[in-house]
């Protein structure tokens, strides 16, 4: 089982290092090829097929509205982790942006989705808060409509998946376990994930358990974003 998981771990390094050249190569994949910092949601920032992708993965209103407010020269460093995300798109990554509340973690996001659906060719893209996840497959249980592995399958399929505010969940064997299985699906399909949670690094590998940090480590990163809150100031 060991030789097992280190010959795939060896066959994923050198996917990820060949897309890594590929990218290199392609300026498509700059993270400065994001579309001007006006709101695409609106006629004229993007076109109408990126456009539909963009309003579709369901990111909040409030953030595409903030992406014509973004100056991302006010802050290297959050700029720095933004060109680091959206550069390691289509590895299959897994990274996880932690630390204290208004660094601008969930705007990172948005530009994350912003190129992926920007891009060519233009990549799906889904948002979602933790507890939306688990809420949405308790559900499932009192509706004869919907089946749990629907809504499971719903957040397996789209190229690049956030999952936000991941400390806001009851932690349960439950939803550990429904988290785990979309992360490990996403993770044996190479589809870009990114998580995000207001925990340092120590708590963030208690709450996420061994599994998801185990494929994390090998396909990602956790990025502490430690900068000053941008809560409160003039944009």
């Amino acid at each position: 089982m060991d030789n097992m998981r280190q010959r795939t771990a060896k066959a994923n390094a050198r996917i990820h290092r060949a897309n890594r050249e590929a990218r290199a190569s392609d300026p498509s994949a700059i993270g400065d090829s994001l579309p001007s910092p006006t709101d695409p949601s609106r006629s004229g920032g993007l076109p109408a097929s990126a456009k539909e992708l963009y309003v579709g993965s369901q990111i909040p209103k409030r953030h595409r509205e903030n992406a014509s407010k973004v100056d991302a020269s006010a802050c290297q460093p959050w700029t720095q982790v933004r060109d680091r995300v959206i550069n390691r798109v289509r590895e299959g990554y897994i990274i996880a942006l932690l630390g204290n509340r208004g660094t601008g973690k969930s705007q990172i996001a948005e530009q994350l989705i912003r190129y992926a659906t920007y891009r060519k060719p233009r990549l799906t893209a889904m948002y979602a808060r933790a507890m939306t996840i688990i809420l949405e497959i308790r559900k499932t249980y009192s509706d004869d409509g919907l089946a749990e592995l629907d809504v499971v399958k719903r957040y397996c399929e789209p190229d690049v998946l956030v999952i936000d505010e991941f400390q806001e969940r009851g932690e349960t064997p439950f939803e550990d376990r429904m988290l785990t299985h979309i992360v490990d699906q996403r993770y044996g399909d190479m589809k870009d994930t990114l998580i995000i949670a207001n925990l340092t690094n120590e708590a963030f590998k208690a709450s996420a358990g061994p599994s998801i940090v185990d494929r994390l480590r090998e396909t990602g990163e956790m990025i502490p974003c430690e900068w000053e809150s941008w809560r409160g100031k003039k944009t």
